[in-house]
């Protein structure tokens, strides 16, 4: 069995802590060109390796939220973006730094 066929087979069995266990050692010993999470269209998982891996960024979780939602709308995944800009939304209306 091809690894991942094997990790399609193994990650739905496992719950959520297990399933994040499995995804780092998956990423480690497949590298990260290899490795897509479970339920990448097979038409997305060439584009998802072709990105190279960027260093961790140190601005704030809203801006970083917002380059992500950019990208979901990019790759047509609407209903994400959509999640992602509520998140944001609400972040905004409930932290008490920004007056609520």
């Amino acid at each position: 069995m091809k690894p991942t066929q094997a990790y399609e087979w193994l990650a739905p069995k496992l719950d959520i802590s297990e399933r994040k266990v499995l995804d780092i050692i998956y990423a480690a010993i497949c590298g990260d060109a290899s490795f897509h999470p479970l339920g990448t269209p097979a038409q997305d998982r060439q584009l998802l390796a072709s990105v190279p891996q960027q260093r961790q960024r140190q601005d704030g979780t809203d801006a970083q939220l917002l380059t992500v939602m950019a990208w979901a709308n990019r790759l047509g995944c609407y209903d994400a973006a959509d999640v992602i800009r509520g998140l944001v939304e609400r972040g905004a209306r409930s932290s008490p730094e920004r007056g609520s």
